[in-house]
C-alpha cells in the first residue's frame, strides 16, 4: 500500500511538470511581438513679427476747464494693441509708443504740453510662451522727440499673439491730461506712433 501511494504520488508530480513546461513554452512563444516604426517629420517656415491691430482713442464733447484736467475715454473697453510673433525663433520684441503734438481744425499746433496716460497696462494671449514684460504706467507727452516703451519680450518670450489692453476699473486706463487753461474751442487730433522692434 505504501509504495502504491509513493507510485501514484510521483506520477501526479510528472503530470503537473508537463502541464506547467507547456504552459510556459506556450506562454513565451506567443510573447515575441513584432515591432516597426512610422517616420514623421514636419518644415516650419518663418512667419512674421507684426502689429495686427491697434485702436482709435476718442474723448468726445468736453468743457474747458481753468484747471488741470484729466479726460476719460468714451471707448475704454475697445482700446487696445496687438502684437504677433510667428517667427519661430524666440528672438524677443519690443514695442513702444508717441504722441504727436495736437492740432486744431486749422492744424495749428494746440494743446501744449497735453498728455496721454496709460495705466494698469495687462498683456492677454492665446500662447503657452513665456509672456512679455508690460510697463504698469506710461506718460505718453504731446509732440515729444523719443518714444516711451510699453512692452518687452525678452529672447525666448513673447511668441504668439499679445493683446495689451488698460481696464481701470474706473474706466480711466488711459486719460487725456489738459494742463490749466490750455484748452482752446474745436476739435483737436493726433496720433500715436507705435513702433515694434524685432529685438528687446
Amino acid at each position: 500500500m505504501k509504495s502504491s501511494t509513493l507510485f501514484i504520488t510521483s506520477s501526479k508530480v510528472l503530470l503537473l511538470s508537463v502541464v506547467f513546461g507547456t504552459f510556459f513554452l506556450g506562454q513565451s512563444a506567443s510573447a515575441a511581438d513584432i515591432n516597426k516604426a512610422t517616420d514623421l517629420d514636419v518644415t516650419f517656415t518663418p512667419g512674421a513679427l507684426t502689429l495686427e491691430a491697434v485702436s482709435t482713442i476718442s474723448y468726445a464733447s468736453q468743457t474747458i476747464s481753468v484747471n488741470d484736467a484729466s479726460y476719460v475715454p468714451t471707448n475704454p473697453g475697445a482700446i487696445n494693441v496687438v502684437v504677433s510673433d510667428a517667427r519661430g525663433t524666440n528672438a524677443g520684441w519690443k514695442l513702444s509708443g508717441k504722441l504727436n503734438g495736437f492740432k486744431n481744425s486749422s492744424a495749428a499746433a494746440s494743446l501744449p504740453n497735453a498728455s496721454l496716460n496709460f495705466k494698469n497696462t495687462q498683456a492677454g494671449t492665446n500662447s503657452d510662451a513665456d509672456a512679455p514684460t508690460p510697463v504698469n504706467t506710461v506718460k505718453l507727452t504731446s509732440g515729444a522727440e523719443t518714444a516711451s516703451p510699453f512692452a518687452t519680450a525678452t529672447a525666448g518670450a513673447g511668441a504668439g499673439t499679445w493683446t495689451f489692453t488698460w481696464p481701470d476699473a474706473e474706466n480711466t486706463g488711459v486719460t487725456l491730461d489738459v494742463p490749466a487753461a490750455m484748452a482752446t474751442l474745436g476739435k483737436h487730433t493726433s496720433t500715436i506712433d507705435w513702433t515694434l522692434a524685432d529685438a528687446p
